[in-house]
């Protein structure tokens, strides 16, 4: 065998190498993320909800009753979490700002009095299913309907 045949030999096999690890390490990245699909509104006025005067009396701004009810499922969401993480999960109090980019960036096609984002502050002190161990800052939990006679219901969360 010729030293152009061993090169050739020697490259596939180190190009063998980094596939087989490259696949290792893509399957070992993946995490269930927690089903929060079945969340149902809990019935608790625990959580304050903070809005700007001045914006929340624009067109298209939440009214309070249309915030109280989507605090609710917010809250329902952060409750969930917690039950699953076996209390490895704290948070803290729900904060909603109407200038939040995340309501205006978040979907086309929705309208603002049909959007809601909640900040919340999250601890995790153990590594648990879709978290890691840390502090997440600013964790935003969107809140949407379809129209305005139409219940609220959790759509998405994270940064």
């Amino acid at each position: 065998m010729g030293s152009r045949s061993k090169k050739v030999v020697i490259m596939k096999k180190i190009v063998c190498t980094c596939c087989a690890l490259l696949l290792l390490a893509l399957t070992a990245c993946t995490k269930e993320i927690p089903d929060e699909s079945n969340i149902t509104p809990a019935v608790s006025n625990s959580i304050n909800v903070q809005s700007s005067p001045s914006v929340s009396d624009q067109a298209g701004e939440p009214s309070e009753s249309d915030l109280a009810s989507a605090r609710k499922i917010a809250e329902a969401y952060l409750q969930t979490l917690k039950t699953k993480s076996e209390g490895h999960l704290a948070y803290s109090e729900l904060r909603f700002d109407a200038d939040n980019p995340m309501r205006t960036n978040y979907r086309a096609g929705i309208s603002l009095e049909n959007i809601i984002v909640f900040r919340a502050d999250l601890d995790v002190d153990k590594a648990w299913s879709g978290f890691d161990a840390g502090k997440y800052t600013d964790w935003n939990i969107i809140i949407t309907r379809e129209d305005n006679s139409s219940e609220w219901k959790y759509t998405d969360a994270g940064y």
